[in-house]
């Protein structure tokens, strides 16, 4: 649904800008090729580091402000991206501990081209399949053999997020 969409007083669950949170769509307004409705969603919005101007800080990003997960049977406007679908809360918190690494961030960051993120900035960030556990950037420093080098130059670029 557009972001624009008109919040109604009953229906589906709906994630809305952050303004407006969750409230109701009419479910002949819902439309779900790809079959997301029934599973819990990590959403993340479509434009994270909006306002943001000043690139020789670090950048923010995605943080447990700006991000839901949605449980099944809750829909979301297009002001969000449904970064991952899955079977299981577990499995949306791990896919969630995942992206907020710096190091994830950090590969994200590098085909951001606009405040607006889509589903081709993604283009680097491997896909695990499979989300098991809390992932962190020591983890995935060992994993894909990232030198103390790189991670300075990740760590200085990307901001340390609460993840609460």
């Amino acid at each position: 649904m557009p972001t624009n969409y008109k919040p109604q007083k009953k229906g589906i669950p709906c994630w809305f800008i952050q303004k407006i949170g969750l409230r109701y769509a009419k479910r002949s307004d819902v439309h779900d090729p790809n079959s997301y409705l029934m599973k819990w969603k990590f959403l993340i919005p479509k434009a994270p580091i909006a306002g943001q101007t000043d690139f020789s800080k670090p950048v923010g990003f995605y943080y447990g402000g700006n991000t839901r997960i949605a449980k099944p049977g809750e829909c979301c406007t297009e002001s969000w991206i449904v970064a991952g679908a899955f079977i299981s809360e577990k499995e949306a918190k791990s896919f969630r501990s995942y992206l907020f690494t710096k190091i994830v961030r950090f590969l994200l960051l590098q085909s951001v081209i606009s405040q607006d993120v889509t589903r081709k900035c993604f283009a680097f960030v491997p896909n695990l399949e499979k989300y098991e556990g809390k992932y962190s950037d020591e983890f995935l420093t060992k994993r894909w053999g990232i030198t103390k080098k790189e991670w300075d130059h990740i760590d200085a670029r990307i901001s340390s997020i609460d993840e609460k």
